[in-house]
């Protein structure tokens, strides 16, 4: 039960979803994302509990404004003539920059439902970026599945795995030197561009007539 001292620690008024969304951030990249909970939420804003319910409805909402906080961080905005292939380089960017920026919180936007708030809306602004850099809607949606899956699945691994002097001390005896790097994020941009290529073979493939493998 929030007591009024709690109460009276935040002046009335100062809480919003952004402040909110903003203090979660804190605590996920601080504490790690099993911390989340509206306890930790409410402590980080010195607020009782109950006063983050007039904003957030639970846990799961909560999640979902920490996602919009993250999306509101990426800047992902058209550039005039720019083609599809640079658009795309600028959203595999982006993302990777965002995972580096917020390591223990970028798991909760890969992994949310790209047809529920708030990543579907933003997940159209993408869809329109690149159907403004000259893609169909079709090849914008293919394009876009196969950006979101490559970028989401590499860059989680590579945030969870961030070397350290512990995970070096255990690793295996092997021949190749690079394995340790496989996830790593400078690995990222060579997938990003075998990415690219895919896509450019397989919509050149489609306007041609010739089937794709």
């Amino acid at each position: 039960m929030t007591t009024r001292q709690e109460a009276q620690r935040r002046p009335r008024g100062s809480l919003s979803r952004q402040s909110i969304g903003a203090a979660a951030l804190r605590v996920i990249e601080r504490d790690g994302l099993d911390s989340l909970t509206m306890r930790r939420v409410a402590s980080e804003l010195s607020c009782g509990v109950m006063s983050l319910y007039s904003h957030v409805t639970d846990a799961d909402d909560l999640r979902g404004v920490v996602v919009g906080q993250l999306i509101d961080r990426m800047d992902l905005r058209p550039h005039g003539g720019e083609s599809w292939q640079d658009a795309t380089r600028g959203m595999l960017s982006t993302y990777a920059d965002l995972a580096a920026s917020f390591p223990r919180s970028f798991e909760l936007l890969a992994l949310a439902d790209a047809d529920q708030w708030p990543v579907a809306p933003h997940m159209e602004r993408l869809v329109d970026l690149l159907v403004t850099a000259g893609l169909t809607e079709e090849d914008a949606l293919t394009a876009l599945s196969v950006i979101d899956a490559y970028a989401s699945g590499f860059l989680v691994i590579a945030v969870r795995n961030r070397p350290t002097v512990a995970s070096a001390e255990r690793a295996a005896p092997h021949r190749h030197d690079q394995l340790a790097r496989l996830h790593h994020l400078d690995s990222y941009g060579t997938g990003s561009e075998v990415i690219i290529a895919g896509l450019e073979q397989r919509f050149e493939g489609r306007r041609t007539g010739r089937k794709s493998r």
